[in-house]
């Protein structure tokens, strides 16, 4: 499933299954083994820096795999995705996929899309502040665009994620004016004689 197993990983997730390999094999490093993984390599593995999560992108990029965001994130290696933005190791996704040498809008093509992805990605570009117009989606994700039209019902989910994020700009903006209304007419109630001192 992509997780870690050096041992205070599995500690942390899986003590009960830690406490039975020991007992059985005697060390967690014995019960490794015995699953036939290197555990010198494992133990490498546990610390991560941004040089070994740029390995590790690159040695995924060797064999072919998807290396986009919600691919690598839930499938192929959640510990690389949220090492790879621990402790601002790296700005964004796309920033890491530059300093491995990969271009993000060629990683991105490969992307399988689904519905759910496109919603995701629509929620992604909304929390960045990043219009979900047709416009603006051709020229800030251009492979999103050729998904919404290419994927059945994906036109729809990017009409609704619009109209959320209209409504949500609308909102903020009777909030603005309301705020400031209710500063105005506190300034126009002070007392004259407060605003003369």
């Amino acid at each position: 499933q992509g997780q870690p197993l050096n041992y205070s990983s599995v500690q942390a997730r899986v003590p009960s299954l830690l406490r039975a390999a020991e007992r059985v094999f005697g060390s967690w490093a014995a019960a490794v083994e015995a699953a036939g993984f290197d555990y010198s390599q494992i133990r490498r593995y546990r610390i991560w820096t941004r040089d070994r999560v740029i390995e590790r992108i690159r040695e995924w990029h060797s064999k072919g795999a998807d290396l986009s965001w919600r691919h690598v994130a839930i499938e192929l290696d959640p510990s690389l995705a949220a090492a790879a933005l621990h402790a601002h190791r790296f700005a964004s996704w796309s920033d890491t996929l530059l300093a491995a040498g990969l271009d993000p809008a060629e990683v991105a093509r490969y992307r399988r899309w689904t519905l759910p992805a496109i919603q995701d990605e629509l929620e992604h570009l909304a929390t960045q502040g990043i219009a979900l117009d047709q416009e603006t989606l051709a020229d800030k994700a251009p492979d999103l665009r050729a998904a919404i039209y290419r994927i059945e019902g994906g036109v729809a989910v990017q009409r609704a994620a619009l109209q959320r994020q209209q409504e949500a700009a609308s909102t903020r903006g009777r909030r603005r004016r309301t705020r400031a209304g209710t500063e105005a007419h506190k300034l126009c109630a002070e007392p004259q004689g407060m605003l003369s001192l």
